[in-house]
């Protein structure tokens, strides 16, 4: 995969590693970047957006980001396909949501335990990594999926009809509202994506590239490859994890329907549209192919009245068909995603007009 090209803005040079490495750059970057933060937390006031549909899309989109952030980094960074996200979602679900209902842990005490039971079933799923590569990888990760959500409705019998979970609380404070919990997830939504961002630049990332690219070579170069997949597997699973919490305290319901198959293939859409190997491009994949979602839901249903010759439900498979259409375009026309696209629409606006 050839890097995404990047050119600095006229007068801003690098004359240290640490400066070349410094995500935001420029005086007008950082200025753009406390905009964007003062405008995301003031956004449950703004009048229009701050409707609760607004704002459940909004975390939604927010715990998407998470879990597909934890995608990219395993598929995108290391190689490794992964076809099975949803069921590490649902682990690290199930363990936060029990630890709260059935022990009670608050929310703060069982959301890392959440990730860590997570990144602990995805280590073992990665085991055969060490063997398997392409196809024969992602069939053992659809076998995570098929045999976690197994266990989860006949070895864990308090989780086959559902149960309830407390929302998330702070001192007095109950996040029990879109408007309130859009700060919980608006928090660790930003948290993780500067973790994912730190550790891409970091020797484990580069090691993870290296695999990527090519796992002879790198173990030529004496990286430890088994090592570092399994390294790769935990933190993919523990992002997912850390998101599955998250959705059960925001739902207060823990159920296996949250955590199907078709949502594990969501996510690899999405990081495929976005860019693989990006941060910026999981945010991009995450937001287009979730609004696409939303025009399913809307224009299925009208879709459904004007044809009225389709039988019922037709309309609406049409919608998804369409969006698996925009998933392949992208393949085929744009592979890099639009982290590609959005660098080259920046580097434009940096060199206009001298393009040349």
């Amino acid at each position: 995969m050839s890097r995404i090209p990047f050119y600095p803005p006229s007068g801003v040079y690098s004359d240290s590693y640490r400066k070349d490495m410094r995500i935001v750059k420029t005086g007008k970057q950082r200025l753009m970047a406390i905009a964007g933060l003062v405008f995301l937390a003031a956004l449950p006031f703004i009048p229009g957006l701050n409707a609760p549909y607004h704002l459940r899309l909004l975390i939604g989109i927010g715990i998407a980001v998470i879990v597909a952030l934890g995608l990219n980094i395993l598929t995108g960074y290391c190689g490794q396909l992964n076809v099975g996200q949803s069921a590490f979602m649902m682990v690290g679900a199930f363990t936060s949501g029990m630890l709260n209902a059935y022990w009670g842990w608050p929310f703060w005490a069982s959301v890392i335990p959440g990730g860590l039971a997570a990144a602990g079933v995805g280590v073992i799923f990665g085991i055969p990594s060490v063997r398997l590569k392409g196809l024969y990888l992602a069939l053992t990760t659809l076998g995570a999926q098929i045999i976690l959500t197994w266990i989860a409705l006949y070895g864990v019998t308090v989780t086959s009809a559902g149960f309830t979970v407390e929302p998330v609380r702070l001192g007095g404070i109950v996040f029990n509202t879109p408007q309130k919990f859009y700060y919980v997830a608006l928090a660790f939504t930003l948290g993780m994506a500067l973790a994912a961002k730190n550790l891409m630049r970091s020797r484990l990332g580069r090691a993870f590239i290296a695999i990527r690219d090519n796992d002879r070579a790198a173990e030529g170069m004496g990286i430890d490859i088994f090592k570092y997949k399994l390294l790769a597997f935990a933190i993919c699973t523990f992002y997912a994890g850390i998101g599955g919490a998250l959705l059960v305290h925001y739902m207060m319901w823990a159920q296996l329907e949250s955590f199907t198959l078709q949502d594990s293939v969501w996510y690899v859409a999405m990081i495929i549209v976005g860019g693989l190997g990006s941060i910026e491009g999981t945010i991009f994949g995450v937001i287009f192919i979730t609004v696409l979602k939303e025009l399913v839901l809307v224009v299925g249903p009208m879709a459904q009245e004007t044809l009225s010759f389709l039988p019922i439900g037709a309309a609406s498979g049409m919608m998804l068909v369409f969006i698996g259409s925009v998933a392949i375009l992208f393949g085929v026309l744009e592979p890099r995603g639009m982290a590609h696209r959005w660098s080259l629409i920046k580097s434009f606006y940096r060199l206009w007009p001298f393009g040349y």
